[in-house]
């Protein structure tokens, strides 16, 4: 798996991560990444930690599926 792990300073509330990482944000921008991660059988995880947020994207290096 790639992983890209992209961190930002301020704590994001438990309930915004909830709606992320179940694909239920109004937005845009990760309502697409949501979607994109799921239709390459991928991960998404969103830790909050000492007010800093940080946002874990991993991806299959492989297709599952033969061309």
């Amino acid at each position: 798996m790639a992983r890209l792990e992209v961190q930002n300073s301020g704590a994001m509330e438990p309930a915004m991560v909830d709606k992320i990482t179940r694909g239920e944000v109004k937005g845009r921008g990760f309502s697409i990444i949501h979607r994109f991660i799921k239709a390459n059988h991928g991960a998404l995880d969103i830790r909050v930690k000492n007010n800093l947020t940080t946002v874990i994207i991993r991806l299959p290096l492989q297709s599952r599926t033969p061309p």
